[in-house]
């Protein structure tokens, strides 16, 4: 969140790329050669992440610092707590296939439905993310300005363009 507010997009996404990358390889290897099934992709999952962190951590702590405050904590914790159903129906919405198809198809199964997911992520961390990082600010930054709405339907046009043509190179290639 702090490299989005910093409109740093080029570093989001090579972020983003890394762990698409390293998840895709813990999946592969969790799940099709140590054959761990569901449990494999979780354990990626938790790798993938720990990986991100230990990324950004050395490009955030020395710009914000470290603190603790209990009143931010609270703040935090009433604002996030009752987002955990949600988040918690879109965890199972997502990768509850996976334990669907790990009991009737097996782990080699899961593997590969697991790699073609990553793949279908791709737009949304080449093209997709980045766009958002960059023009969120900006688009607010604008909104007063009289030709706006023009502007928005112009980038929006193009944004388009780009996304469907992406999605059919990949689905050609």
């Amino acid at each position: 969140a702090y490299i989005q507010a910093e409109q740093r997009s080029m570093l989001y996404t090579s972020i983003g790329l890394f762990k698409l990358v390293f998840g895709l390889s813990m999946n592969v290897w969790l799940v099709v050669y140590l054959r761990m099934g569901v449990m494999g992709i979780a354990w990626s999952a938790v790798a993938t992440n720990f990986a991100g962190v230990a990324l950004l951590l050395p490009l955030v702590i020395p710009r914000t610092g470290l603190g603790f405050s209990l009143a931010k904590t609270r703040q935090l914790w009433s604002y996030g707590l009752p987002m955990i159903p949600g988040q918690f129906s879109m965890f199972v919405l997502t990768f509850g296939d996976r334990f669907i198809l790990d009991r009737y198809g097996g782990t080699s199964e899961v593997g590969l439905y697991s790699l073609g997911f990553r793949f279908g992520v791709i737009i949304t961390l080449l093209i997709t993310q980045p766009f958002q990082t960059a023009w969120v600010p900006y688009s607010v930054s604008m909104a007063g300005e009289p030709d706006c709405k023009r502007a928005y339907a112009e980038v929006m046009k193009q944004f388009t363009i780009l996304i469907v043509g992406f999605a059919l190179a990949m689905s050609l290639a």
